[in-house]
């Protein structure tokens, strides 16, 4: 396992807010303005559309960023504000689970097909899945997916890339408002027309064993199919885990964090598929 897989990398959220200090304060100030104007948290458009929320992003976007990315941050506050509010743990996604669940058709058979209620931010292993934010731009790393469904069990999805250190801001592809009951469907989809999902587009990327999220079905099978393996192996899930500490790049989170690993069943039968391969 990599360095930059051992521990929780700076999120997204962080970017936001560098200072933990600043965000309690600054999201419970949009905690009061929902109430006061009673606007639908789980919605992100009547989000958006408050004063507060609109000062807060002049305050915290990076100077110089492009003014289109307004509506990215937009949509990362919405997330952001929920786990603060949830006081939800992110989850780190092993790697060889993250290859397990693109690579292999899964055992479905016990789990629902239902994404629970609530919000998350899933990382993935680093420089394994990358993206186009534009359609005619550089492919970018993932560094992973918000979700949120709400009581209404409406379903918004953010994927966010190109966080690295050195660079102030991000990119982010926004899925639309979805249905959170088809999620069973999103697990066994075949998203691609031609050659397999999550196959790489990147030169050579192949070679490496990269992959590629060229769509968002393809984004939705992924965040299906790690809800269905926390499902049916809740034991994947470890503790809760706290920061390193200082470290060398990339940057650590200063959240606390869950594993989501493989159970020794999984393990056994990678250890088998290589033999076999060998």
């Amino acid at each position: 396992m990599a360095v930059h897989d051992g521990y929780l990398r700076r999120t997204p959220t962080e970017l936001l807010f560098p200072e933990p200090a600043d965000a309690e304060q600054r999201l419970a100030d949009v905690e009061r303005a929902i109430v006061d104007s009673g606007a639908d948290p789980a919605d992100p458009l009547q989000m958006g559309s408050l004063p507060v929320v609109a000062e807060l992003l002049a305050d915290v976007r990076p100077a110089g960023d492009d003014p289109h990315a307004t509506h990215a941050y937009a949509f990362l506050l919405f997330f952001s504000f929920h786990l603060w509010r949830a006081d939800a743990d992110p989850w780190l996604l092993d790697l060889n689970v993250a290859r397990r669940l693109v690579a292999h058709d899964m055992d479905l058979g016990g789990w629902t097909g239902v994404l629970p209620t609530g919000v998350g931010y899933l990382q993935l292993p680093s420089n394994l899945f990358f993206v186009r934010p534009e359609s005619d731009g550089p492919a970018e790393p993932v560094d992973g997916i918000y979700w949120f469904v709400s009581e209404a069990r409406d379903l918004w999805v953010l994927l966010a890339s190109g966080v690295r250190d050195g660079r102030p801001g991000f990119s982010a592809v926004a899925l639309d408002r979805l249905p959170a009951e088809h999620a069973g469907a999103w697990a066994t989809e075949v998203i691609r027309e031609e050659g397999p999902d999550f196959e790489s587009t990147l030169p050579g990327g192949h070679l490496d064993e990269l992959y590629s999220i060229e769509t968002a079905g393809e984004a939705l099978k992924l965040l299906a199919r790690v809800h269905a393996h926390v499902e049916l192996r809740p034991e994947s899930v470890g503790d809760r885990e706290l920061p390193p500490g200082e470290s060398d790049k990339p940057i650590p989170s200063r959240l606390r964090f869950r594993r989501v690993g493989a159970v020794s069943d999984e393990a056994d039968q990678d250890s088998a598929d290589r033999q076999t391969t060998h």
